[in-house]
């Protein structure tokens, strides 16, 4: 379509069908024109795929804070593969690419939970190679996205040829007029230390359309073909977490632009709650230390690399500190050193 480069909207989705659904309903509500539709499901356990189909074929409504239901786009028609499968090309899919974008979804299934990175770069290779899209956004299933989100993106990227990564502010679903959940992110090169959020943030944001920063979360993200092709795909040892941070820091390396767009709006669900946050303690615990020594082994260098280590051989022992003062929770702490062992193994 002249004047609307292409883009493939890539969801991944673990479990969790209600916000899937509500994510898929707000993306084909999007003013801009010309884009593909992809879920990513990374091996889900609570039929998210059968009701992503039921939900293409008008089966079910979905109303929320920020989204309503609109009956005229349904049905969607959909391809649906297998990992194995992918690459092997349909009728179906040819069929596919005639229709308008409100109108076709494409179904990647994972046949396990092989952690995020791995999943987001089955959709990446699969987009690049199957719809050649210029531009891919990333977008988590526990998103709503504002109808002129994708187009602010996008009007910025084509004035800026050398942005590599794009993505909005970030608010919180559940407290939408409070402090965002991201504004992009800046990175404390001494320190080591990543903030995404807060009075920085927000005053290097205020009043501009666009704004150069450090890194950009994944849930949120148009990344360009270009950066792809030149600094590669995700790398895959992070597992969980910080694999933005190492994505935007290479592209920094090669002279490509992160920019926040601040008019282009999302919504994100859950990050808050009580519930995510004892789901994924666990999670955290272990892989938190051990992606940070792994990023900064990777990225730092010289008396900055001194630098962070020292601040974060500091941060684990105020955390011992706290342990032992407060929560005495001998899991939790076999949990985090098991983190750090294995960061220090190259496991």
């Amino acid at each position: 379509m002249i004047g609307y480069p292409k883009v493939s909207i890539n969801i991944l989705n673990w479990n969790k069908w209600q916000h899937l659904l509500k994510c898929l309903e707000s993306v084909y509500q999007i003013t801009y024109p010309n884009y593909d539709v992809v879920i990513v499901d990374n091996a889900s356990q609570d039929g998210s795929v059968e009701k992503a189909k039921e939900w293409a074929a008008g089966k079910i409504t979905i109303e929320g804070k920020f989204v309503q239901y609109r009956r005229e786009c349904k049905p969607t028609s959909y391809i649906e593969y297998e990992k194995r499968d992918v690459g092997s090309g349909s009728d179906m899919e040819k069929k596919l690419s005639a229709l308008p974008s409100v109108k076709k979804l494409i179904i990647l299934k994972n046949e396990r939970n092989d952690g995020a990175g791995k999943a987001l770069n089955f959709g990446i290779k699969y987009v690049l190679d199957a719809l050649n899209p210029g531009y891919i956004l990333l977008l988590a299933n526990d998103v709503v996205v504002a109808p002129n989100a994708l187009s602010e993106l996008i009007g910025v990227a084509m004035r800026e040829p050398n942005a590599g990564i794009l993505g909005p502010k970030i608010c919180d679903y559940a407290n939408p007029e409070g402090v965002p959940w991201s504004e992009g992110g800046l990175i404390n090169y001494w320190t080591g230390n990543f903030i995404q959020r807060g009075p920085k943030l927000d005053k290097l944001a205020k009043g501009k359309d666009a704004v150069e920063v450090d890194w950009m979360p994944l849930n949120g993200a148009l990344l360009s073909r270009q950066l792809l092709q030149t600094v590669g795909i995700l790398d895959e040892t992070f597992f969980w977490s910080l694999e933005e941070l190492d994505l935007s820091l290479r592209a920094k390396e090669h002279s490509f632009k992160i920019m926040l767009v601040p008019e282009s709006k999302i919504w994100h669900d859950d990050m808050s709650s009580p519930e995510y946050k004892r789901k994924f303690s666990g999670t955290r615990l272990y892989y938190t230390p051990r992606n940070q020594l792994i990023l900064f082994r990777k990225h730092w260098r010289g008396l900055k690399l001194i630098s962070v280590i020292s601040f974060f051989i500091l941060a684990n022992f105020k955390y011992l500190f706290l342990f032992l003062l407060k929560s005495r929770n001998w899991d939790n702490l076999k949990t985090y050193a098991r983190g750090l062992w294995d960061s220090l193994r190259g496991r």
